[in-house]
């Protein structure tokens, strides 16, 4: 008998600090993708850490858009940031997000469920979301990002060389 989970990631193969490199929705038709809500360019950070918690951020990006807020001016987007924290559970292929706290207050208490397909270092967590009363399917396509990348802790303690 085949095992139907034997492409599942081990939760183990997700912590870590993930950024965004493509958010498309997907048609029902088969096939198709276009932008998501965010645009062609969004950028975002997914982490999840080893107790748990998971942290959710992503935005457009303002430079690539006439009329975003900036160094310019111009009117914000009403689809600008969208962003949550909560708990994350993996279950074979099935991965769960708790959302305890969240830029939409509809997703408060909620549980989002997403397929996860693990390639190296890319994730694509597949979805779906409620979309002018409907609901579409949606991929986000994550690139985990090297440890010390982030150019280290910002505020930790530095060293001064001394003994004591």
């Amino acid at each position: 008998m085949a095992d139907d989970t034997s492409d599942a990631p081990h939760p183990a193969d997700l912590v870590g600090t993930w950024e965004l490199v493509a958010f498309r929705e997907l048609d029902d038709e088969g096939g198709g993708t276009s932008d998501g809500p965010l645009g062609p360019d969004a950028g975002g950070l997914l982490i999840y850490a080893p107790d748990g918690a998971v942290s959710v951020s992503m935005m457009r990006r303002e430079s690539r858009y006439p009329g975003a807020p900036g160094p310019t001016g111009g009117q914000p987007r009403t689809t600008a940031y969208m962003g949550y924290a909560g708990t994350w559970r993996l279950e074979g292929t099935r991965l769960s997000h708790h959302v305890e706290v969240s830029t939409h207050t509809y997703q408060l208490g909620q549980d989002l469920e997403r397929e996860v397909r693990l390639r190296g270092d890319r994730l694509d967590l597949i979805g779906r979301a409620p979309v002018d009363g409907r609901y579409r399917r949606r991929m986000l396509t994550w690139r985990r990002r090297a440890p010390g990348s982030a150019g280290g802790i910002p505020n930790a303690p530095r060293s001064t060389g001394g003994s004591g």
